[in-house]
């Protein structure tokens, strides 16, 4: 059975980091499982059609279910949303770099199949260092969907990972650093007012009261 790679990275010589190879799997249209604050993600370049399909078809996503997406920065989060609403600027501020995935409304530029045709898309800035550096190589949002067969529990070891999806990822990243384990917390700002849709890591329940858990 052929089976993913697993790259073994170390934070005490980042400066060694192959992020010119993960950048390189991704620009490909590969799949790559990586860690963040959070949970372990599965990634593609988020404006790549054909790497969203193959994600979708590995996790057993229904179509039906939008994916949501990492950004570098501000300037990035406007080439996949079509406005930021006044009512997100004070949730970014407060809580990005962090785990906090905002609703906003999708630009033209991002494909009807990651938003699930619903005309909008999930984002956040993540503060971890894996990803921090890969947008040094990689220009692209970056899909943030979990390292999981849809519907099943998140996968946290890489070994677990490479084990459930075998040779149907490219690429899986190995960091000693502990990742969070639990999920983003959601956010819809398109609506008057902030909604949370799902609470996790962080509790926003002073600026948009209670939330509920759709899957993942």
């Amino acid at each position: 059975m052929i089976t993913s790679r697993i790259l073994e990275l170390q934070m005490s010589h980042a400066h060694s980091w192959p992020m010119e190879h993960v950048a390189g799997v991704l620009s490909r249209g590969g799949v790559v499982a990586y860690p963040t604050e959070t949970i372990y993600g599965l990634g593609v370049d988020a404006f790549n059609e054909t790497a969203i399909g193959r994600l979708l078809e590995i996790k057993r996503r229904p179509v039906a279910k939008p994916v949501s997406v990492l950004v570098r920065d501000i300037d990035m989060l406007r080439r996949v949303v079509a406005r930021v609403p006044a009512v997100a600027q004070d949730i970014m501020g407060r809580f990005w770099p962090g785990p906090v995935t905002i609703i906003f409304p999708a630009s033209e530029a991002v494909p009807a199949i990651l938003t699930a045709h619903t005309g909008t898309v999930g984002v956040r800035i993540s503060p971890h260092p894996f990803v921090e550096r890969l947008f040094r190589f990689f220009n692209a949002p970056l899909t943030s969907t979990s390292a999981n067969i849809s519907g099943g529990s998140s996968l946290v070891e890489p070994e677990d990972i490479r084990r459930t999806f075998g040779g149907r990822i490219d690429l899986v990243i190995s960091m000693p650093e502990s990742i969070g384990g639990v999920r983003s917390t959601v956010i819809d700002v398109t609506g008057d007012r902030p909604k949370t849709l799902r609470t996790g890591a962080v509790d926003t329940t002073d600026i948009c009261g209670e939330g509920n858990e759709p899957g993942t």
